[in-house]
């Protein structure tokens, strides 16, 4: 019985090592490197989510500006769970940084909703949070970036025939 006990979990971990190699354990390095690559840590960037501050650990300073530490405090009051709109507005970020554990639920509602604010998506990073033989959960993060210059401008202002 042993000896099955064993051949079961050794079988378990093979798999969950390749996995592991194979597969990132996080999007966070990917989407860092993005970010590093245009650039955008010397603009102004938003954190939508709590899992942004995994990103936030690749560069050695507060890169998000609607966060006020780059950690993030599961207190009172609470930053980073929503995106303030006035903020958004008033400050138009040159990115926004979101992340997911959910991303098919993400690109279907969050992300027409940033669209809505002049902002389109130019990156996703995956990752898969793998447990034995399956994934756990999904530790990805959409980046979406500016793209119309004013709050005043929205999709059906600058393309009327849309």
């Amino acid at each position: 019985m042993l000896l099955c006990l064993i051949g079961v979990n050794f079988a378990d971990a093979v798999v969950s090592l390749e996995r592991d190699y194979k597969y990132p354990y996080s999007g966070a390095e990917d989407a860092a490197k993005y970010l590093k690559s245009v650039g955008a840590d010397k603009g102004g960037i938003f954190g939508y989510l709590f899992g942004v501050v995994s990103v936030q650990a690749y560069f050695d300073r507060n890169i998000l500006g609607n966060i006020p530490t780059a950690y993030y405090h599961h207190g009172l009051p609470i930053v980073g769970d929503y995106l303030n709109v006035d903020e958004l507005n008033r400050v138009k970020p040159e990115y926004i940084v979101a992340y997911s554990c959910e991303p098919q639920l993400m690109a279907e509602i969050g992300i027409p909703d940033m669209e809505r604010y002049g902002y389109q998506l130019v990156h996703f990073s995956d990752g898969y949070y793998i447990y034995k033989r399956a994934v756990y959960q999904r530790e990805s993060y959409f980046i979406l970036r500016r793209v119309y210059p004013t709050s005043e401008q929205t999709p059906q202002t600058l393309n009327p025939d849309k």
